[in-house]
């Protein structure tokens, strides 16, 4: 895959929806920051990232400087969410 071209296949999409997954919360491992700086450096549509993590304050502190428009969690997997949704907030 050419994230670039992928990156303009989807230029007019109202968000860009990224699964963020560790390893740990779903077996499964996906980007990180460093990749999806990239693409907000190539593409000006808007960030949804979906954290599919344990720690996701951990996380959010990671992408908060990407400025998603939409960060989301899984509540359930969280002691306290609301600590984490002040994060987000």
């Amino acid at each position: 895959m050419h994230l670039a071209k992928e990156i303009e296949s989807v230029s007019n999409a109202d968000f860009l929806h990224v699964d963020v997954m560790d390893g740990h919360y779903v077996p499964n491992l996906t980007m990180g920051p460093v990749v999806l700086e990239n693409v907000t450096q190539m593409s000006k549509v808007p960030l949804d990232v979906h954290l599919m993590v344990e720690n996701a304050s951990f996380f959010v502190r990671l992408f908060a400087p990407l400025n998603p428009q939409i960060i989301s969690i899984h509540a359930e997997n969280e002691k306290h969410p609301h600590r984490v949704l002040q994060l987000i907030k």
